[in-house]
């Protein structure tokens, strides 16, 4: 069965953003969307920005708090205190990521990205609803699906009460459409690497 969308799934650190990145690079002008950029300090975590794929340059995983803009702070939806507690704003992810998929949308792209899904935006059904009209409509999807482990630590760490169920409904509701790859230590990287590629390129030269 050809699936429309492709999510990945696994624990953190596993390569799950890389491999979209570098999947989508060369096809980099017909791609839209959001995906998730770590803020480091010293090397450090310390906290994570919402941005919109919009050129390879642009493209950056990982940047250091020095290098960030003021204006790109509004975007911030999750940073670590002073006191080393962790503070989240689901309603910033929300908002920007439905904006950059809608962007992607209207600009009439051939790919959207949502790296990631599956943590405090679960928490909002307007989210939700529009995600799901993305999923089933004709527009493609890759992105990352937050696996169960990491849902409970955020759900810990957060104190938020995002039911686990809302994933999972929403995994059941997008399972004709998609395709979701496990990604576990061990396996086969490149399979996995020529998966990505193979519907990045399917899912850009559908319609030409």
């Amino acid at each position: 069965m050809g699936y429309k969308n492709l999510l990945l799934q696994g624990d953190i650190g596993i390569g799950k953003s890389t491999i979209i990145r570098d999947s989508i690079i060369p096809y980099i002008d017909f791609v839209g969307g959001y995906y998730t950029q770590r803020i480091l300090d010293d090397k450090q975590k310390v906290g994570f920005l919402v941005r919109p794929i919009e050129s390879k340059e642009d493209y950056v995983l990982n940047k250091d708090i020095k290098d960030i803009k003021p204006e790109e702070m509004q975007r911030l939806f999750a940073y670590k205190k002073p006191n080393g507690i962790w503070a989240f704003d689901n309603e910033i992810f929300a908002h920007f990521g439905m904006e950059y998929l809608s962007k992607g949308l209207q600009h009439r792209k051939k790919l959207l990205i949502a790296d990631e899904l599956g943590g405090m935006e679960f928490q909002k059904d307007s989210f939700l609803r529009e995600l799901a009209k993305i999923f089933l409509s004709d527009m493609p999807v890759l992105g990352v699906l937050k696996s169960s482990c990491n849902f409970k630590k955020l759900k810990r760490a957060t104190l938020l009460e995002t039911p686990f169920e809302n994933l999972e409904q929403f995994k059941s509701l997008v399972s004709r459409r998609a395709q979701v790859i496990l990604l576990a230590p061990g396996m086969d990287g490149n399979e996995v690497v020529a998966q990505v590629q193979a519907f990045v390129k399917k899912s850009i030269m559908a319609g030409n």
